[in-house]
This record gives C-alpha cells, sequence and structure tokens, in this order.
C-alpha cells in the first residue's frame, strides 16, 4: 500500500521577497511592484498585454515588511509620474535609483541587495551584446 503525501503548504514569510521593476517595450512606462517570485510575476503580467515586458531588476530585501514599506515609499517619490497603479512614466534608471534612494532613507541599504541580472539565452538583445 503505497501513502499519499500532501503536499507541504508554503510559508510566504520565509520566501525571500523583492521589489521589481518592469518594463513594457524599449522606451515604455515601468511597473514597481514586490514578489517572491518576479519571473512568473512577469509572465502573469505578459498574458493579456500587447507590449513586451522586460524583467529589468529585482531588489531582494530581507523581509516581506521592509519590501512592502519601499515599494510604498518608492511609489510616493514617484507620484507626480504615476500612469495607474503601480505603472510609472519613468525610465528604468531613475525607477532603480529611486529604489535605492528610498532604501537608504528608510535606513534599509543593508537589508535591500540588487540581484544580479539573469541572461536568457532566448532574449536576442542578449545574444547581440555577447557578440
Amino acid at each position: 500500500m503505497t501513502r499519499r503525501v500532501k503536499s507541504a503548504k508554503i510559508d510566504r514569510e520565509h520566501i525571500q521577497p523583492g521589489v521589481y521593476v518592469i518594463q513594457a517595450d524599449e522606451d515604455g512606462p515601468v511597473k514597481i511592484g514586490v514578489s517572491s517570485n518576479p519571473e512568473r510575476r512577469l509572465a502573469q503580467l505578459q498574458t493579456g498585454n500587447p507590449a513586451r515586458l522586460v524583467l529589468v531588476a529585482v531588489f531582494l530585501c530581507t523581509t516581506w515588511l521592509i519590501a512592502r514599506t519601499l515599494e510604498a515609499a518608492v511609489h510616493l517619490a514617484l507620484a507626480p509620474f504615476r500612469l495607474a497603479g503601480e505603472w510609472f512614466r519613468v525610465s528604468p534608471t531613475k525607477a532603480c535609483s529611486t529604489i535605492e534612494e528610498q532604501a537608504a532613507r528608510l535606513g534599509y541599504a543593508k537589508d535591500v541587495v540588487r540581484r544580479p541580472r539573469k541572461r536568457n539565452p532566448r532574449r536576442r538583445d542578449d545574444r547581440r551584446r555577447a557578440a
């Protein structure tokens, strides 16, 4: 007789959260949000979105509280550039520098680390840069 093992529930508090920056097209708006799996979030957002979305950066945070607080501070700092919801008319560079500035202002500089960009072999511009 075989036993069925129930799948363990995932405890969200033990998955490292991150503040992500996603850009629509090459010069489109950016979305700043929080997720423990930004790649999955990107795929969710891409569904039904005609623009090509790109994960520009992820800033890993030590806790969900820090991630949510940082996200709210960044949204407030970029409020004049808000298009709708979490979408802003700023460059990815401006979004990333604002995240870093707000992390330092809140005293979270040691709790927030920019994750190195993962190279996607399917992305055409990554292959062009490598050549």
